[in-house]
């Protein structure tokens, strides 16, 4: 009897030195809670977050560029449009730039129109027949006292009294090829006689020789200073212009 009482002893002993072994079977029990403390998948939860941020981030950034690029375009589009009216513009001149008012009629007129400067109506300037420069003078004066080109008539009229020349045609300055084509109306501002020492014939009681300078004021706003050698002979008690040849000219504008 007591033997079989410590054999029972014996395999509750037994037993119980077993399942202390066993305890491992156990932990899969335990797993949730160790998960919870474990600090992993906190780890890739923020991860994740930051993953969505950086695809939002770029998205937001590539949408204000495009918006950026379509705005341009627009710009560019609205210039081109606006161009072609300022070349139009430059291209055909006013009724004021054809009238030749304005910095538009100086610079794009192929010919010489009114308005720029005001020259007064062209007058019969005053002689003295006695005096030969004075007949040289007023013929000079009368010569580019112009109110249209190539027309003689004119002067012709007013110089006949002194100027014993055939025709005044192959002297006039004013015609379309002459150095004053397409300047008038014009207006003699001045004139400067000199004498020639080289003169022939030599200044005598009856012949006088003179270089003059003869200042020119156009209504295209531009100056010619002519240079002429004039020749006058004493025809009884008057003076008469006999020759009259233009050396040079210069021009320059105001």
């Amino acid at each position: 009897m007591s033997h079989n009482s410590r054999d029972e002893l014996s395999a509750f002993d037994e037993l119980n030195e077993s399942g202390s072994h066993s305890e491992p079977a156990w932990e899969p029990l335990d797993r949730p809670a160790q998960e919870q403390t474990d600090p992993a998948p906190r780890r890739r939860r923020v991860i994740v977050g930051i993953v969505v941020l950086a695809v939002v981030a770029l998205a937001v950034w590539q949408w204000f560029p495009r918006e950026d690029d379509s705005s341009q375009p627009a710009t560019a589009t609205s210039t081109e449009t606006t161009a072609p009216p300022t070349t139009s513009t430059a291209a055909s001149p006013t009724p004021d730039a054809v009238d030749g008012y304005g910095p538009q009629a100086a610079e794009e007129r192929s010919e010489p129109t009114s308005g720029v400067v005001a020259i007064a109506a062209p007058t019969n300037p005053k002689v003295n027949t006695k005096d030969p420069e004075s007949v040289m003078t007023a013929f000079l004066t009368a010569l580019n006292n112009r109110e249209e080109n190539g027309e003689l008539d004119q002067v012709q009229g007013w110089t006949a009294d002194y100027v014993a020349l055939d025709s005044l045609d192959p002297i006039d300055p004013y015609t379309d090829n002459g150095p004053m084509g397409g300047k008038a109306p014009t207006q003699t501002r001045d004139v400067e006689l000199e004498k020639v020492k080289s003169a022939k014939p030599a200044d005598s009681s009856t012949h006088r020789t003179r270089e003059a300078k003869v200042t020119v004021q156009s209504h295209t706003g531009t100056e010619t200073i002519q240079t002429w050698t004039v020749k006058a002979m004493k025809d009884g008690e008057t003076w008469k212009v006999i020759e009259a040849t233009l050396e040079s000219w210069t021009g320059k504008t105001d």
